[in-house]
C-alpha cells in the first residue's frame, strides 16, 4: 500500500461503487469531490496501483475540521499501516492547522468504522437522526484538544 496525493476522480470513483454514492448522485458527489481538494487536506491510498481508499479533514472555520474517509472493500492491505499512516496525518493536521475541534460522521451500522474512530481518539457526542441519504440515523464523532 502506498499514499498518494488526493484527485478528485480518486472520490468519484470510490463513491459510485458504493451504494451511499448511488443514494447521492453523482452530481453531489462530484461536488464533495472537488471541495475536498480544494477546502481541505486529503490523501489517496493505493494497493497495487488500484485506489483503495481517500480521506482528509475539510476545515469548517478556523479551528474546527471534518474528517472523512472513503474506503473500498477491496481494501485487503495492513489495516495497521492504514491506521499508523492516518493517525499520523490526522496528528500533523491538527497541529498545522491548529484545530481544537475535529468532528466526523460515522454510520452507526457500521461496526467497523465504529471501532477505528475511536481507535482514533473520538469520542461519540450525537445521535443526528435521519442524516444519511436513505434516511439512516449517523452518529457524531468528536475529537477534541
Amino acid at each position: 500500500m502506498e499514499l498518494v496525493n488526493y484527485k478528485p476522480w480518486h472520490y468519484e470513483y470510490l463513491m459510485m461503487i458504493t451504494s451511499n454514492g448511488r443514494l447521492l448522485g453523482e452530481d453531489i458527489v462530484k461536488m464533495y469531490a472537488l471541495a475536498y481538494s480544494f477546502k481541505g487536506q486529503a490523501y489517496t491510498i493505493k494497493d497495487n496501483g488500484r485506489v483503495v481508499g481517500c480521506a482528509g479533514i475539510v476545515e469548517l472555520w478556523p479551528g474546527v475540521g471534518e474528517a472523512w474517509t472513503v474506503l473500498s472493500k477491496d481494501l485487503k492491505g495492513n489495516p495497521f499501516f492504514l491506521h499508523r499512516k492516518t493517525y499520523r496525518i490526522m496528528r500533523n493536521l491538527i497541529n498545522k492547522f491548529k484545530y481544537h475541534r475535529l468532528q466526523a460522521i460515522v454510520c452507526p451500522g457500521d461496526s467497523i468504522a465504529t471501532k477505528w474512530i475511536e481507535r482514533l481518539g473520538f469520542k461519540k457526542e450525537s445521535i443526528m437522526k435521519r442524516f444519511g441519504a436513505d434516511g439512516s440515523d449517523h452518529a457524531m464523532y468528536v475529537w477534541e484538544n
